[in-house]
């Protein structure tokens, strides 16, 4: 009797210590980081060397110069045309810390910043033939604290829209695929719009882009338009613009992205979901919720009148 109440007020102990542990484990995971160990997000992806091509034509270099630089941009973001999904799967959240940021050109950035490291593998979709991408096949990738001056002064580049360009930070290419929870896009539009020199304020916009959400409207990411005259002023009559448009979810999952030049896409990504296109769902689901429980209220009150009729007869 005597064993059998240690080995129950053991047990006991061992209950409640459970969800402490737990809190605990979670805890190590800062809350504007919204992946998960385990996860593994599959974007559609369309990409297109053309637009590029004509862009440097736009600038006066000849078919071939243009066909080689634009095929050397696509290189850099290993954006291959033949590839039709990407694949990204979280191996390791590490645990928070901390880097110093300053001395980047024409970037008044001096301080701590936050972040937290992840460990993860990126495939390619090629035809039916699913392939690593690069041939080492873990990577690490960083999401940094909810600060827009941070995320608007060098994480931002108005020509491919929101990045994660600098290498001492990140290992993806553009756009990035995980950001913060909860930034505030619009105050990061506004640092992005504050030019660097004066004479680029006339050549680059910024926008936060808002969703219908029920009565209001709900920010999911950033519009970005940069005219490239400024720099090749003397092609300014036949450049077109570039713009980006990055959407991101509440966990900050990147689910819509798409770059072009003069209206026509380079690249373009969606992320799947499990029921049909998450990025109509996502943006939708809401009055999809109305409409149901509108139907749902519109059959409670018909079999209450059905009921009441029969019940007069």
């Amino acid at each position: 009797m005597k064993y059998s109440k240690i080995i129950l007020f053991g047990l006991l102990v061992i209950t409640l210590l459970i969800p402490f542990a737990s809190i605990a484990h979670a805890a190590k995971t800062p809350g504007y980081v919204g992946i998960k160990e385990g996860q593994t997000y599959t974007w559609t992806t369309e990409f297109d060397q053309g637009p590029l091509e004509d862009y440097y034509e736009d600038r006066g270099k000849t078919k071939e110069e243009a066909e080689e630089d634009a095929w050397d941009d696509m290189e850099d973001f290993e954006w291959e045309e033949e590839v039709v999904e990407w694949k990204l799967s979280i191996h390791e959240i590490r645990d928070e810390d901390e880097i110093f940021i300053e001395g980047y050109p024409f970037i008044t950035l001096s301080d701590d910043y936050d972040f937290v490291k992840y460990v993860y593998s990126l495939k390619e979709l090629d035809g039916d033939v699913w392939y690593w991408r690069p041939i080492d096949t873990y990577q690490t990738a960083k999401i940094f604290e909810p600060d827009e001056e941070l995320w608007g002064k060098t994480q931002t580049s108005f020509r491919y829209g929101i990045s994660i360009v600098n290498t001492p930070r990140s290992d993806l290419s553009y756009p990035a695929m995980m950001v913060a929870k909860n930034l505030d896009w619009d105050e990061v539009a506004r640092w992005m719009e504050k030019p660097y020199t004066p004479a680029q304020k006339e050549y680059r916009e910024a926008n936060e882009i808002k969703i219908q959400y029920f009565l209001g409207k709900k920010q999911v990411g950033i519009y970005t338009e940069w005219d490239p005259s400024l720099y090749y002023p003397q092609y300014e009559k036949d450049l077109g613009t570039f713009e980006s448009i990055s959407k991101y979810n509440d966990d900050g999952i990147l689910y819509y992205y798409e770059y072009t030049y003069d209206g026509d896409i380079i690249a373009k990504l969606e992320l799947k979901g499990y029921q049909g296109n998450y990025v109509y769902i996502f943006e939708n689901w809401w009055w999809m919720v109305l409409v149901a429980g509108a139907a749902v209220v519109g059959v409670i009150i018909l079999i209450v009148v059905i009921i009441k009729l029969k019940k007069r007869k």
